[in-house]
């Protein structure tokens, strides 16, 4: 609001991109209470857009993941703070939570051990022609 303020832009606002967190739809009610107060009547709802890619995202992590997804990922986690000794026993465990998500879980295995080797990795691209990345915690790309 400090720009469109010092710019006087009040009747410019449009369309915002945002995620589905509820604090935007907050943002969006106090810049229409703004408006209001320079005689702009700016509905929020139609002017607020969701982001396409998170929707994907969220879409796809409901159906890979269902309601296990936050186990699977403390499991992960967990694996991964362990020492050198104790990690190739987690590795097996972290494997079999992924396997209990049957095809994509064991997808996901082929390519963490694919990707665990470089010797594996380069045999992989070199007969495929392409590699299979990693998953990981960014949202836009996982």
């Amino acid at each position: 609001m400090t720009v469109v303020n010092e710019y006087n832009l009040y009747s410019k606002v449009g369309y915002f991109t945002m995620d589905n967190a509820t604090s935007n739809d907050r943002m969006l009610s106090y810049i229409s209470r703004q408006l209001k107060k320079h005689h702009v009547d700016w509905n929020p709802v139609p002017y607020r857009l969701r982001c396409n890619g998170h929707v994907i995202n969220l879409a796809v992590q409901a159906f890979l993941f269902g309601k296990d997804k936050d186990a699977v990922e403390e499991s992960i986690r967990q694996a991964s703070q362990l020492s050198q000794e104790e990690r190739s026993g987690a590795r097996l465990d972290t494997a079999k939570e992924w396997r209990r998500l049957s095809a994509l879980g064991r997808a996901h295995n082929f390519v963490v051990v694919m990707r665990s080797s470089t010797q594996r990795y380069q045999e992989f691209k070199k007969r495929a022609g392409r590699v299979i990345p990693l998953d990981n915690d960014t949202r836009w790309n996982s």
